[in-house]
C-alpha cells in the first residue's frame, strides 16, 4: 500500500512538471513581439492618411547634419516594453538656439492585438498622436505607423500618417 501511495505521488510530480513545462513554453510563445527596448532611427512623413505613396521626408535621427537643417541638436525616442506589457517612453530633444536639453517620460500599457496595439497613457501625456497604431516586426527591426501627429519641428503641424522605424537593443 505504502509503494503505491508513493508511485502515485511520484507520478503525480511528473506530470505536475511536466505540465509546468509546457505552460511555461506557451506563455514564452504567447510573449508579445513589441516587449524589449525600441530604439527610434528614423520618420517617414506622407501627405496620405494610410502612408501610402512616397514619403515627402524622411529624417533620420542618428544623423547629426539632418538634424541641423532642422535647427536641432539631438532627437531621441526609446521605447521600453515590458512582460506584462507596461510601456515606458523617454523621448529627448534639444534645439540649437537652446541650452535647454528637454526629456520627457511617459508611461502606460499597451492593448496589443498581434499587428496594432493601442496606448493607454497613465496621465493622458501620450505623444499627441492618434492612441492605436499598426506596426510590424521583422527580426530587430519595426516599423509603426502613427497618425494625426506633429512634425518634430517648430511650428509642430499635423501629419497625416507617419511611419517610425525603431531597432531593438
Amino acid at each position: 500500500m505504502k509503494k503505491l501511495i508513493f508511485i502515485l505521488i511520484v507520478g503525480s510530480l511528473f506530470i505536475g512538471c511536466s505540465m509546468w513545462d509546457e505552460d511555461s513554453e506557451n506563455l514564452e510563445s504567447n510573449e508579445s513581439l513589441l516587449v524589449g527596448i525600441w530604439n527610434l532611427t528614423n520618420i517617414q512623413y506622407f501627405e496620405t492618411i494610410d502612408c501610402s505613396g512616397v514619403p515627402y521626408e524622411i529624417i533620420d535621427v542618428n544623423s547629426l547634419e539632418q538634424l541641423a537643417e532642422y535647427g536641432m541638436d539631438e532627437y531621441q525616442l526609446k521605447l521600453t516594453v515590458t512582460l506584462d506589457l507596461n510601456i515606458i517612453a523617454i523621448h529627448t530633444q534639444s534645439f540649437d538656439t537652446s541650452y535647454v536639453r528637454d526629456e520627457n517620460v511617459s508611461t502606460g500599457i499597451i492593448l496589443d492585438h498581434g499587428d496594432q496595439f493601442c496606448v493607454i497613457w497613465d496621465t493622458g501625456d501620450g505623444d499627441e498622436c492618434d492612441e492605436c497604431r499598426d506596426y510590424s516586426i521583422n527580426g530587430d527591426e519595426a516599423t509603426i505607423t502613427s497618425k494625426n501627429c506633429p512634425l518634430i519641428v517648430p511650428p509642430h503641424p499635423n501629419i497625416p500618417c507617419q511611419i517610425y522605424t525603431l531597432v531593438k537593443e
